[in-house]
């Protein structure tokens, strides 16, 4: 059901276990954007801040996607020495995690989450930002 229409984000919807989302286009790729609002609340503080995120993805994602690349390289060496894969850098990271979705919580904390490349075993690799604007705590989950 769609609970909201946005100039910027499109129709948000909201599903019936209450989750309310909406696909917001970046590059050539639809990009899942989840507004984690309180069961029966109001989406619009979610709205509003994924609004102001979505237009400026073209400086969020790569920032996140190095602050994940940074934090997870010694672990993704590690998860690799049991192969005779060649050691991986931050770059080679950088390259292999690909923006997939946001998670947009209510206080204004915002979840980037990317795909693995399959060097976490297809988990997914989430990077926090504060309503601050400071990215931190890379970790991959699932």
């Amino acid at each position: 059901m769609i609970v909201a229409s946005d100039t910027v984000l499109g129709d948000v919807e909201r599903d019936e276990n209450g989750l309310h989302s909406v696909k917001v286009r970046w590059g050539n790729k639809d990009i899942s954007t989840h507004l984690m609002v309180e069961r029966h609340g109001d989406p619009s503080t979610c709205i509003s801040v994924a609004r102001e995120l979505v237009q400026h993805l073209d400086l969020h994602v790569p920032s996140a996607r190095s602050v994940a690349a940074h934090d997870l390289v010694e672990l993704a060496n590690d998860w690799r020495e049991s192969d005779d894969s060649p050691e991986l850098d931050a770059s080679d990271l950088h390259e292999l995690f690909e923006f997939d979705a946001l998670l947009v919580f209510e206080d204004g904390t915002i979840e980037f989450c990317f795909t693995d490349g399959d060097v976490f075993a297809g988990h997914a690799v989430i990077v926090d930002r504060a309503p601050d604007g400071t990215f931190s705590n890379a970790r991959f989950e699932g």
